[in-house]
């Protein structure tokens, strides 16, 4: 888990797109190479945070989100590259793009920023019923609310925020 998340800050820190492209596939190889499959069973809890395997809580369970989180957040930053190259003019990538949306979110269900994006791309593909649902996923997401659980420390810059930011 700390080499995957390692190559995705690297990736945030790449000086080229094609370096953060590299990065970012990185650290899904390592999410991948690490044993959880995508579309995670989810943990019954107020923000819909993924389930930690047995054996990835151990270390850095308050430093860094699980594997899923972590995955889908590369494929949903690996898919904005793409969608920024094919929206400089190579059509050849806007499939590519959407297939890194569809992995962020089979990866991770509650990443509001990837339905987000992916709603949009289809609403601009003239799939409107397909941008609907997303949407609407996306907006019916939680947010902590007085009284719950506290989420675990990782959740606030990798969910909370960037939920907030979204919907």
């Amino acid at each position: 888990l700390y080499r995957a998340a390692e190559a995705f800050f690297d990736a945030q820190e790449a000086g080229s797109a094609e370096g953060a492209e590299a990065s970012y596939r990185a650290a899904i190889a390592l999410c991948a190479a690490g044993g959880l499959a995508p579309a995670a069973a989810q943990r019954r809890c107020e923000l819909q945070l993924p389930a930690v395997p047995d054996g990835e809580g151990l270390d850095g369970a308050d430093e860094l989100p699980p594997r899923a989180v972590l995955a889908s957040a590369a494929h949903n930053a690996l898919a904005e590259l793409i969608l920024d190259r094919a929206l400089a003019g190579c059509d050849a990538a806007f499939p590519q793009a959407r297939a890194e949306f569809e992995a962020a979110v089979r990866w991770w269900p509650a990443n509001a920023a990837a339905a987000v994006s992916l709603a949009t791309m289809e609403r601009d593909c003239g799939r409107f019923a397909s941008a609907v649902r997303l949407y609407a996923r996306a907006a019916a997401l939680p947010l902590p609310a007085e009284g719950q659980s506290a989420p675990p420390p990782w959740a606030e810059d990798w969910v909370v925020q960037p939920r907030r930011c979204c919907v």
